[in-house]
């Protein structure tokens, strides 16, 4: 009998367990295609030097998301600079486009890729 990757199913059960109680539904759009996928709000703190050298810090959202659910014609797909996440917050429908932070769109939040946080800035708020 084969060993199980405790590490991934550690993975699986902490991305199964926010999906159920932190996640919100969001549509996620590259160009004309939408896809409906359970997004956890978070937030990553940032800092940047200056052109004066001084430091600059901030605290950008990011959304943690189910890669198994961002599928375009059946396939999984990364996150890419333009694509957006909309979501519903307390009566407002806010637009997050994905932008990158460094080299990608996007970060593994585990070894297995069982999800990934997604790089995000709002852009609309009605």
């Amino acid at each position: 009998m084969p060993k199980k990757d405790m590490m991934a199913a550690g993975a699986e059960m902490v991305r199964d367990k926010m999906k159920a109680h932190a996640s919100t539904p969001a549509i996620y759009r590259r160009a004309d295609l939408r896809i409906t996928v359970d997004a956890t709000p978070g937030k990553t703190d940032m800092e940047t030097a200056d052109a004066a050298g001084g430091i600059v810090s901030a605290t950008v959202p990011d959304f943690l998301i189910d890669p198994a659910q961002v599928l375009i014609a059946g396939r999984p797909v990364e996150p890419e600079p333009g694509d957006t996440l909309t979501i519903i917050r307390a009566g407002k429908t806010c637009v997050y486009k994905v932008l990158p932070r460094g080299e990608t769109c996007f970060e593994w939040c585990d070894p297995s890729h069982k999800q990934m946080r997604v790089h995000t800035k709002l852009v609309s708020e009605t």
